[in-house]
């Protein structure tokens, strides 16, 4: 009965460290979502809330492929993959320019508590802006910043995937 007794226990034991290895093994990498929102694109700074693996806020330096992530505990890079998938569009009668955008991305070059940050994911795009019609047509260059003025502009940008961290 003894041994037995011994023997429930010594198995009940390398389940328990067995069960706690496997979740340690785990628990450093989650799924990770940044949420990226600005009114103004062309300032090249927005606001960011990373949820997930961590929970943080803080801004990014927006550049064409790489965006430089910054939070109070350190910061890292978002490399967007070379070639996004795009969609443009102006629509003639009400004014409404959409750019949508997705593709892949991966994250680098971390510091303080994101030194070695690791992950990649999918990120998507999304712009909106509205012109005013003038003389009843819009601006002739669906391009933001082009022959009409916006009266709005929205960004929204959001990647997910998981991260590693030590």
């Amino acid at each position: 009965m003894r041994k037995m007794l011994i023997a429930a226990t010594a198995t009940a034991a390398a389940a328990t460290l067995a069960v706690a290895n496997i979740a340690t093994a785990t628990s450093t990498t989650k799924t990770e979502t940044f949420t990226v929102v600005t009114s103004n694109p062309g300032s090249g700074v927005a606001s960011l809330i990373a949820t997930g693996r961590f929970t943080a806020g803080g801004t990014t330096v927006n550049g064409k492929h790489l965006q430089t992530f910054r939070f109070a505990a350190g910061k890292f890079n978002l490399v967007i993959g070379a070639k996004p998938t795009k969609h443009v569009s102006l629509n003639p009668t009400t004014c409404l320019y959409t750019k949508t955008a997705s593709g892949t991305y991966t994250l680098a070059d971390g510091t303080g508590a994101y030194k070695a940050i690791s992950g990649s994911g999918k990120v998507s795009t999304s712009l909106r802006a509205t012109y005013p019609l003038v003389n009843g047509t819009c601006p002739s260059n669906d391009q933001p910043g082009g022959s009409g003025t916006p009266t709005a502009i929205q960004y929204t940008e959001t990647a997910s995937g998981p991260v590693s961290l030590p």
